[in-house]
């Protein structure tokens, strides 16, 4: 669907160079972050990781540097996702990518790979890279199955809607493939909290969980933005064979906490983090939304799919 901001987009690359349409996109970011209905979330996630991390607020120009930041890196986000699939060749060449190595070598044990990462930098990139090179990946988002036409031009890829692919990405890692799923978001929370940053948090425990069932590592991997350049990086696996839920649990979230820390105004998270029973509502009602597309989704496709090329094997590890 072509969104106010898509359109917008577009009209600015018609008229101006890309770098003079991404400072006019980020300066609009920016203002919407202002609102207060963003600046209280993302000013206490802020102050909190500070207040945890270096044992001290942030002063107000620090905290207008993270604001700016954060607008900077969710509008390059944005726009190397307007740019669609077929720019995604170029992006992967852009990029440094310095966790191919740590996968690679954990595919090549045939035991598949979970990639976990948070709302962290251009975290898509994970995905344009591996679909570029052919690595069997499925990929979890809110929703997944809304961007099939994206999937169409790499047939390793697929994508899936958050709350409806426990069973096929199981089997994907089964099989020796690759897993990509956001680790800070909890949809389905079992009602337990641990320390995050210090304060209670939903833990992780979808690919805690999906690890132990597959016996797959997980590789937390982050993407930073380096003399603007995109740097996609790796922490140290997590081996399911070596720790039940909550240790893989505890590694994911103490991963999380070192690069936030270091990197706040990477982590693209516009409510307070900690505001459990406000932000399951939201997710209750973006879960009621997927749901809803899906219907829609599944009803257009009874209508066109018959239409359209078959699509052949998936290719891949």
């Amino acid at each position: 669907m072509l969104t106010a901001e898509r359109a917008l987009y577009r009209l600015l690359g018609w008229v101006l160079d890309e770098g003079e349409a991404l400072r006019i996109l980020s300066a609009a970011h920016l203002l919407t972050l202002r609102l207060p209905v963003n600046r209280k979330g993302i000013t206490n996630n802020l102050q909190r990781i500070s207040r945890h991390a270096r044992q001290r607020d942030l002063a107000p120009d620090e905290l207008e540097a993270l604001f700016q930041e954060i607008a900077k890196l969710f509008t390059l986000l944005i726009i190397d996702h307007f740019k669609g699939p077929e720019s995604w060749p170029e992006l992967a060449r852009a990029a440094r990518l310095d966790f191919l190595p740590e996968l690679d070598g954990l595919l090549a044990r045939g035991r598949g790979a979970l990639l976990v990462t948070p709302h962290f930098g251009n975290h898509p990139l994970f995905m344009y890279a591996l679909a570029c090179r052919g690595t069997r990946l499925d990929a979890v988002y809110n929703y997944g199955t809304s961007f099939r036409s994206l999937a169409e031009r790499y047939p390793s890829l697929r994508l899936h809607d958050v709350g409806h692919a426990a069973a096929e990405i199981l089997k994907t890692l089964r099989d020796g493939g690759a897993v990509l799923t956001l680790c800070d978001v909890d949809y389905f929370p079992d009602n337990r909290t641990v320390e995050f940053f210090g304060a209670p948090y939903f833990p992780p425990h979808g690919p805690a969980r999906l690890s132990l069932a597959s016996g797959a590592p997980i590789l937390p991997v982050y993407a930073l933005l380096e003399d603007d350049a995109w740097r996609l990086v790796n922490d140290p696996p997590i081996d399911p064979a070596e720790s039940d839920q909550a240790g893989i649990e505890s590694h994911i979230l103490r991963s999380m906490e070192r690069r936030i820390a270091a990197k706040p105004g990477h982590w693209l998270q516009f409510r307070d983090a900690w505001d459990l029973a406000g932000n399951l509502a939201a997710l209750r009602e973006q879960l009621k939304a997927v749901h809803s597309n899906r219907m829609l989704s599944g009803l257009w496709e009874k209508v066109w799919g018959p239409f359209r090329p078959l699509r052949g094997p998936r290719r891949g590890p």
